[in-house]
């Protein structure tokens, strides 16, 4: 990304009238409390990309761990201009702001592909303790213990890999692009919750509930999901595969295109009454039974063998 003398010049200004008003918001939050970690870090971060901007040469591991925070401070400028016309005071404000994140961001990302650099650019928390409320956009944590978040629950681009979740009630939280690895969630309370653009990977999900809630673009890979509720969801592009989904509940489930896919799995006793099925594709999975209003059949994808089960179970007698 080539950049001006100008470029850079407003990007410096901006970073260093950002890191002034970070500082001044330290002294509001205790020390060990969400909101000041996050603060610490995101000065570390302008920090940084000052520097680089600058010429100068931070190290690899102030470079490796600026990434997510610059990437946060992108994203959520960009989530609070896109509340504006273009032509309000408030639109044109932002728009530096993002410009120049987005100048240091790219600076960042030409460093770290240096020939010498080619380790992950995103830092990684390992083998931790730490609240929920403080996993920060952007950063894997790999066998972490999570304690209780004392908050609204909004997650967005964070990946945990085999960690610990001391909270059973999720209930209402939000989860934008995040990736769940080897986790357990026995019988956890989910409901009334939002998910985009997630994967659940290797996780223990049996019993989970996610009454009443939003999952568009979710994909659950090998985990163990018996006894799952998503009774009166809403479900768009959902994808389960090699996952078990005996007794599962799909009830009043409304379905937008292109809807729900199971692949592989056990889905035997799965309930979808009241669910419209025409967005629905079963035909890589397996079953023994299922549970289904007739008048909303239509549309269901069956493979020939799933077919006379289904019409079996209507009183259906299929001959050769």
């Amino acid at each position: 990304m080539k950049t001006t003398d100008n470029q850079r010049a407003a990007a410096l200004k901006i970073y260093a009238t950002t890191i002034q008003n970070c500082q001044r918001m330290q002294p509001k939050f205790a020390p060990g409390t969400a909101q000041a970690t996050l603060l610490v870090n995101r000065i570390a971060a302008l920090q940084v990309v000052s520097a680089l901007v600058s010429g100068q040469v931070p190290s690899l591991a102030q470079m490796k761990t600026s990434v997510a925070p610059i990437q946060s401070i992108i994203h959520k400028t960009t989530v609070a201009r896109a509340k504006y016309a273009p032509e309000t005071a408030m639109y044109r404000r932002l728009t530096p702001m993002i410009a120049a994140m987005t100048l240091g961001l790219a600076a960042l990302h030409t460093a770290l592909a240096q020939p010498k650099l080619t380790k992950e650019l995103l830092p990684m928390i390992e083998h931790q303790t730490l609240s929920l409320d403080a996993a920060v956009e952007g950063e894997t944590y790999d066998h972490c213990r999570l304690t209780v978040s004392q908050h609204e629950l909004k997650l967005a681009g964070v990946t945990f890999i085999n960690c610990q979740f001391e909270q059973t009630d999720f209930r209402g939280g939000e989860w934008l692009d995040c990736t769940i690895k080897g986790s357990q969630f026995l019988n956890a309370d989910f409901a009334e919750s939002v998910m985009y653009r997630c994967q659940f990977s290797g996780c223990q999900l049996m019993g989970a509930d996610f009454t009443r809630s939003v999952w568009h673009q979710v994909t659950v890979t090998d985990c163990q999901a018996s006894y799952l509720i998503l009774a009166e969801s809403k479900l768009k592009g959902v994808s389960f595969q090699e996952t078990q989904l005996t007794e599962s509940s799909f009830q009043a489930v409304k379905l937008l295109k292109p809807g729900l896919t199971v692949a592989g799995g056990e889905l035997t006793g799965a309930d979808f009454t009241g669910t419209p099925l025409k967005f629905v594709n079963l035909s890589k999975s397996r079953f023994d039974s299922l549970l289904f209003t007739p008048s909303l059949l239509r549309g269901l994808k069956l493979n020939q063998w799933q077919a006379a089960t289904i019409a079996a179970s209507l009183g259906i007698d299929v001959v050769d």
